[in-house]
């Protein structure tokens, strides 16, 4: 578990304020500066509701894209044995947005694709891991 860390949580803060842009703050580039800091999704997506920042443009295509909400559309099939590692990896019937991405990099395909795939199966992919929703 991670350690409250007060000076990264300061230099977390004014990262983010710095930034966003009109309040937003894309969840491609908090997966960046998660990855440069050293520390988790959780603790940026904490820190941008602490400060009122809304997260935009989600790499899996669920929210955060101006005047259509969502862009993830329904895949017209899903292959066997990606279905199956989606399947195998619900809990609670959802599949988290944590096992996606890493469903993504195993099947070496776009996030959305599993997305798209997860639409196509009727499977909400939820929690996100920078707590939206």
């Amino acid at each position: 578990m991670e350690k409250e860390r007060p000076f990264v949580e300061e230099v977390l803060k004014e990262k983010l304020k710095k930034e966003a842009t009109g309040g937003t703050f894309p969840c491609r580039r908090a997966e960046k500066l998660a990855q440069d800091m050293g520390i988790s999704l959780k603790k940026i997506g904490e820190a941008l509701d602490i400060l009122g920042i809304k997260i935009v443009q989600c790499q899996l295509g669920l929210f955060g894209y101006p005047s259509q909400g969502r862009i993830v559309q329904s895949a017209p099939a899903v292959a066997p044995d990606l279905k199956d590692a989606i399947l195998s990896g619900l809990v609670n019937e959802c599949l988290a947005c944590e096992k996606a991405w890493a469903l993504a990099q195993e099947f070496k395909i776009p996030r959305i694709e599993i997305a798209s795939a997860c639409e196509c199966l009727k499977i909400k992919i939820k929690p996100c891991q920078l707590g939206a929703f």
